[in-house]
């Protein structure tokens, strides 16, 4: 795997985190996943993904919030975030925290596979 297909699940759900790191790197992503946004920032600078899925409702702080504080920093801002979260309003807010774009859970395995190949093309 290469160092450029590095991917990021934030997710307080195992079951979502499981399902896409089993998808993910079974198409040869690099993948790394965290429960909540806690270490969020330190795991972004040691990791360095290309492309963060991040849930929306999380113990502490919630995807909305982690969103905003990524957009906001000079060093993490131009890395792509999808929203992934079953929110009703998903749409409205991945543009109003400035998400790069969302997927609405529950999904079809498709959905996931072709959000990752818009950021990874061959």
């Amino acid at each position: 795997m290469t160092g450029e297909k590095k991917i990021l699940i934030v997710d307080d759900e195992p079951e979502h985190r499981f399902i896409c790191e089993t998808l993910f790197n079974s198409r040869g992503y690099d993948v790394f996943t965290i429960p909540d946004c806690s270490r969020l920032v330190e795991v972004i600078e040691q990791y360095r993904p290309r492309l963060i899925i991040m849930d929306h409702h999380m113990p502490g702080m919630n995807g909305a919030d982690a969103i905003r504080m990524l957009k906001a920093h000079a060093d993490h801002r131009s890395i792509p975030v999808i929203y992934f979260s079953a929110h009703n309003e998903l749409a409205d807010l991945a543009k109003e925290v400035g998400a790069d774009g969302y997927i609405r859970k529950p999904c079809e395995l498709a959905d996931l596979t072709g959000v990752i190949e818009r950021y990874f093309p061959s």
